[in-house]
């Protein structure tokens, strides 16, 4: 790594480390670094302590939490401390418009200009509290068409600037540090507004890290910042949420030498870019995991990652879908896509009742009870069980190739959407399937068991509509049951019904290096305790 020049952090104190040989590796920033990149970053020139290896987990994209764990090792033979720092974004979302006596309106040649905040991301992602320690209160704007309330800034207000203040009682993002399992205590936040074209304000958490002469440490950090990005009118009849996460590696260099390892969680529906920098490992219940070794991360190697979905929640009305679908109906048995890896499905009972389910993908006729509607790609479709007492009652199948993860659906959905009825019939329709999952039993607690006994995992279930149960399990191939431990009652009728039942199957020798190193093996080990979304349907076709 080269010898690069530092550049100070104005009003803070910087610890000088011991002065590196001629020609040693110093792991300075480079004379270009921007305060508001990075993630943990050593304030002044590092020459003994190195990065070994990172676990960073973006474990909820919704939310935004993350989780970063760091392994770091002190080369030399005495104690080093380090002013060090850890960055978070806040990306406000801003856009050119105009203001007059409080009006905001898009105009040319508008001599008054003002940055318009996006109304659902200030309702959802900005936190006033977040902006004040900025120096910063949105204006109450109206939009000139139909009088929405219109957030905005001032040019001036949003000018570039950097501001050390004490730590708020109220820690910004729920951010907490601790090292070797000790809380690290924060000394200062420093923030800094970025102009208006990037409209971003970077709060950093100062703090001191201590490593002892040639020993190891570990530092886990975690915090919750918005990831909200955008979506579409909330006016509009169909809607969707975007949320980006962005995590900057480039100052992986104020450590010395050459990161050793990371490795990167992230929900599996989004897309990531510069994905071809890092190799593909698989993917853990509903994570997909990915790896780097050896580099130097420069600004190209920022993570950027952007995930998209249909929200309600943007909108201030309930979504309605017509009955009239576009082209025929489909016949379940032409609409089913069973896994290829799971056969021999059955179950100990199951209801020889037939429904139409209206899917995402159209209208299904005659859709069973049966074990498959469980395995069949179609969320709004169900297996019910047949008996007075569902406990003990149970799906069974074949898992023909390992598992590196499981999720499940409760309950019978009939339709995700609520959607219009026209006449009597229609109308009395569209009641049934709005309330089909409250009206029928679902499972509060399912146990997967092999048959031969040898291995058995309790899985709790939320008792939400549509909502995919997510656990991290290392399954190896064999004969399977589902058990129901215990379930909800339905407000009309008992037949406890489950949605459906995916796996993730492949490979699975990464997970099994991975859980035999230390560092790693917490994160990768059975659990249920990271569930996230995982919206997509099975894609079977």
């Amino acid at each position: 790594m080269r010898t690069l020049l530092l550049l100070p952090l104005l009003g803070l104190p910087v610890l000088l480390l011991p002065v590196a040989p001629s020609g040693a590796d110093t792991g300075a920033w480079e004379n270009r670094y921007s305060l508001a990149e990075g993630p943990l970053y050593a304030v002044g020139d590092n020459p003994d302590v190195a990065l070994d290896q990172e676990l960073l987990v973006l474990d909820d994209y919704t939310s935004g939490q993350v989780t970063a764990l760091f392994q770091f090792r002190n080369t030399s033979d005495h104690a080093v401390t380090v002013e060090a720092g850890f960055p978070v974004v806040l990306d406000l979302q801003t856009e050119e418009a105009c203001e007059k006596d409080g009006v905001v309106a898009y105009e040319e040649g508008c001599t008054r200009k003002v940055w318009l905040l996006s109304l659902d991301y200030y309702r959802r992602g900005v936190d006033a509290g977040l902006l004040a320690l900025a120096g910063l209160k949105a204006h109450a704007g109206k939009t000139i068409e139909f009088g929405d309330p219109a957030p905005y800034f001032r040019p001036g207000e949003l000018a570039r600037r950097r501001v050390e203040t004490k730590m708020p009682k109220k820690t910004p993002f729920a951010f907490s540090i601790e090292q070797d399992g000790q809380p690290v205590a924060l000394t200062s936040l420093v923030v800094e507004i970025i102009p208006p074209e990037k409209a971003q304000i970077t709060y950093h958490f100062r703090h001191r890290l201590v490593f002892g002469p040639h020993s190891t440490s570990t530092v886990r950090v975690r915090y919750k910042a918005p990831t909200l990005s955008g979506g579409s009118d909330s006016l509009a009849p169909t809607h969707y949420a975007h949320f980006t996460w962005r995590y900057v590696l480039s100052t992986g260099a104020t450590w010395k030498g050459p990161l050793g390892k990371l490795v990167l969680a992230v929900p599996r529906d989004g897309v990531c870019a510069n994905e071809e920098a890092w190799r593909t490992l698989g993917v853990w219940g509903g994570y997909r995991i990915l790896e780097r070794s050896a580099f130097e991360p420069v600004a190209a190697d920022d993570i950027v990652c952007d995930w998209r979905r249909g929200d309600e929640s943007l909108n201030q009305w309930a979504e309605y879908w017509s009955q009239e679908w576009d082209g025929p109906p489909t016949p379940w048995a032409n609409a089913k896509h069973l896994p290829p890896d799971v056969r021999g499905i059955g179950a100990s009972s199951q209801r020889p009742a037939q429904a139409d389910v209206y899917a995402e993908r159209g209208v299904i006729l005659g859709a069973p009870s049966t074990a498959e509607a469980a395995f069949d790609g179609i969320l709004e479709t169900a297996w019910s069980e047949a008996t007075k007492t569902d406990v003990g009652e149970y799906l069974e199948f074949e898992l023909t190739r390992p598992a590196t993860g499981l999720r499940v659906m409760g309950g019978f959905l009939g339709a995700l959407h609520e959607f219009a009825g026209t006449d009597t019939a229609g109308k009395k329709r569209a009641a049934l399937y709005k309330n089909l999952y409250a009206w029928n039993a679902r499972p509060t607690r399912l146990e997967l068991v092999s048959v031969d006994g040898a291995r058995r995992w309790t899985l709790p279930v939320q008792d939400q509509k549509a909502v995919w149960n997510v656990y991290p399990l290392l399954i190896p191939t064999g004969t399977y049951r589902l058990v129901i431990q215990a379930s909800a009652k339905g407000k009309k009728w008992q037949d406890t019904s489950i949605a459906e039942v995916d796996f993730v199957t492949g490979e699975t020798a990464w997970l099994e290096a991975l859980r035999k190193d230390a560092f790693y093996a917490p994160f990768f080990a059975d659990g249920v305790a990271y569930l996230q979304p995982w919206a997509s349907t099975p894609d079977r076709r």
